[in-house]
């Protein structure tokens, strides 16, 4: 789209910058992390519960949530604020560089309700803040 609107081959910068556009990923959008725990359910061993400070539509909110792992405790989470529940069709990720100074990205498909699939992206030096953004990102294009 960017290619054909400007009429000219663009370069990685273009393409990295209309990725970055597109996924939100400078922070941009209706939902942006602030801060987030996750930790294990003393009643159930195989929960987890998500409490993160977010800012969303501009206003700082804490939110909480319970699930499986990270991604359902925060999906649950989001759930009062995107109207209904996100169903994570599919997540990976995987090492941008090597060693110790390497950033996780995280990718994710999912779908609030009824709605459009929509696809997410989360850069982080840590994978757990990597999943959360991407589900973030993903929100951020409803």
């Amino acid at each position: 789209e960017l290619s054909d609107s400007t009429g000219r081959e663009l370069s990685s910068a273009d393409i990295w910058e209309a990725f970055e556009a597109r996924y939100h990923l400078k922070g941009q959008g209706r939902f942006r992390l602030i801060d987030f725990q996750e930790s294990q359910s003393q009643k159930a061993l195989d929960e987890r519960i998500f409490v993160g400070k977010l800012r969303i539509d501009g206003e700082e909110q804490s939110l909480s949530g319970r699930g499986n792992g990270l991604i359902s405790s925060l999906a649950n989470a989001l759930e009062p604020k995107l109207g209904g529940s996100i169903d994570i069709i599919d997540y990976s990720e995987h090492a941008i560089g090597h060693g110790t100074d390497a950033r996780a990205a995280a990718y994710v498909e999912c779908r609030v309700g009824d709605g459009p699939i929509l696809f997410g992206v989360g850069i982080s030096r840590d994978v757990a803040t990597a999943s959360v953004r991407a589900i973030l990102s993903a929100a951020n294009s409803l």
